[in-house]
């Protein structure tokens, strides 16, 4: 990063917070006293990106958005950029970190994030039906105990769905039996999902 530029502030939440929810491993279902626990606005901060990258006291929320249309699944390749830790591996997962310029007068600062990342990955052309699926933790590697991931699930009316980042490649819809054949090319929180549709 140009450090004559100022660094990007994100979504966080304190680490204890989502130890007094419940820590977990994986792909956690749903559930309401969960989700108002780590999903409390007056626990939301924005902080530089610079910093909390590499700081545990730290939590980053992460919306990670599922397409599916009749049984099949969106994925496509992440390509350099889209993640640095996270390249060339297959996903199905879309979204990224909520941005300081996401929370808006009274707003709902992670709704307006999520949208926003979702927007800019994609273009829609179909209506949808919007679930909330569960939640992604993996605290066996550094980068994936900073980051806590929560899946929405988008079900499709048409499979209408097009890239408008270079980043997100060789894109469309495939059964989940047919990518959980290709389960080693996806990137783990990928998988996890993959194991509940």
């Amino acid at each position: 990063m140009d450090s004559s530029q100022p660094s990007e502030h994100v979504l966080v939440i304190p680490r204890e917070r989502l130890t007094h929810a419940g820590l977990f491993s994986g792909f956690r279902p749903y559930d309401a006293t969960f989700a108002r626990s780590v999903l409390d606005p007056a626990m939301f901060q924005f902080r530089s990106r610079d910093d909390v990258e590499y700081d545990p006291a730290w939590v980053q929320l992460i919306p990670y958005i599922v397409l599916t249309w009749d049984r099949e699944v969106f994925h496509y390749t992440r390509g350099s950029g889209l993640e640095d830790r996270l390249p060339l591996r297959r996903s199905i997962g879309l979204g990224g970190h909520i941005r300081a310029e996401d929370a808006v007068g009274d707003g709902d600062a992670y709704r307006a994030g999520m949208l926003r990342e979702l927007h800019e990955e994609v273009e829609i052309l179909s209506t949808y039906h919007e679930t909330m699926m569960g939640f992604l933790y993996d605290p066996s590697m550094f980068v994936g105990e900073l980051h806590l991931g929560i899946v929405h699930r988008l079900t499709l009316r048409e499979p209408m769905v097009f890239a408008r980042e270079s980043s997100i490649d060789a894109a469309g819809f495939s059964s989940v039996a047919e990518l959980r054949r290709l389960s080693d090319s996806f990137e783990s929180w990928s998988k996890w999902v993959l194991e509940q549709l």
